[in-house]
């Protein structure tokens, strides 16, 4: 009597967990790419450029818009951002890809002046996942 019981508790549970599987997934998540920058879009004001740090990190890149070689918009591109909530932008966000590398893209504006805050604001909430 004991062993149908477990029996029937094993095909049971077997049962349960293969009705699980037709589940679609949450996120499907695509390759990795060889270069960050293709991980999102940005638009850029007439002057403006998008450049990459030249320090190269092994599992994230950092690019910067600037204007007269001055950076106004940061953009992080890897896996795991940090964000320091002691440290006030007037813009931040984070972004998740389709892709297993960059997962994440972090964008915040850099310290501006009230002349340009608006301008800035929208380059960085024009900055869009791929």
């Amino acid at each position: 009597m004991v062993r149908l019981f477990y029996l029937v508790l094993l095909i049971g549970g077997a049962f349960w967990c293969a009705s699980f599987s037709n589940f679609p997934q949450s996120t499907q998540f695509s390759d990795t790419l060889p270069n960050g920058r293709n991980a999102f879009t940005v638009t850029l004001p007439m002057g403006f450029v998008l450049e990459e740090r030249r320090i190269r990190f092994i599992d994230f890149q950092i690019f910067d818009v600037k204007l007269d070689n001055k950076p106004y918009v940061s953009i992080y591109v890897g896996n795991a951002p940090y964000i320091d909530d002691k440290k006030k932008e007037d813009f931040q966000a984070v972004l998740t890809t389709k892709y297993v590398w960059p997962r994440k893209i972090h964008v915040w504006t850099r310290n501006v002046g009230a002349e340009k805050l608006n301008i800035v604001t929208r380059i960085a909430a024009s900055v869009k996942a791929r």
